[in-house]
């Protein structure tokens, strides 16, 4: 992807943001006998930012404005019956220091690393659906933890706070049709 923007669609500076990703990603599926089914995912994505809008715009000099993003995240989920399964992740984040852009971290870094966890249900994964052939719903619950938020693990921000205080838990749904 290759794209230029406006920040807040603000033109007065004449300068836009300019955003350049590319990625890589790769599936795995294994269904077995019975309706069981192992997945594994992968993803590594780089970015490079040019955002002279951005730092313009905060009165920073050009320094702001060239940067680096880099991704790279992973899963494998196991399903029973297609119906009951279960999901580990990992994800690693890091980026080039900006004291514009990560002013509100001591690190001065996007860098973040963590493990997802998921647990959910698809009720008619392997049985026929009441409202037709193509519907389904899943539910489940997921957990994040990270290890590092912002640059650190422990107090990020130069206020106390560490990376474990941005886990979350999720609970959702989905429909398809």
């Amino acid at each position: 992807m290759d794209t230029a923007i406006n920040p807040g669609l603000d033109r007065s500076t004449g300068l836009t943001d300019r955003y350049t990703d590319v990625g890589l990603d790769g599936s795995y599926l294994k269904t077995f006998q019975g309706g069981n089914v192992v997945s594994m995912n992968a993803r590594y994505l780089a970015e490079r930012q040019s955002l002279d809008a951005t730092c313009a715009l905060d009165g920073a000099g050009p320094e702001c404005a060239r940067n680096t993003l880099t991704e790279v995240r992973a899963d494998a989920s196991y399903y029973w019956r297609n119906e009951l399964g279960g999901t580990v992740g990992v994800f690693n984040t890091t980026g080039s220091a900006n004291p514009t852009l990560y002013a509100g971290n001591r690190t001065l870094k996007p860098d973040s690393t963590g493990m997802l966890f998921q647990v959910d249900g698809t009720p008619f994964g392997s049985s026929f659906s009441p409202l037709g052939p193509r519907f389904n719903i899943r539910v489940g619950v997921q957990y994040t933890i990270y290890s590092q938020f912002n640059g650190a693990g422990t107090n990020y921000d130069a206020s106390g706070r560490n990376a474990l205080d941005n886990n979350t838990a999720r609970v959702f749904a989905w429909i398809a049709y």
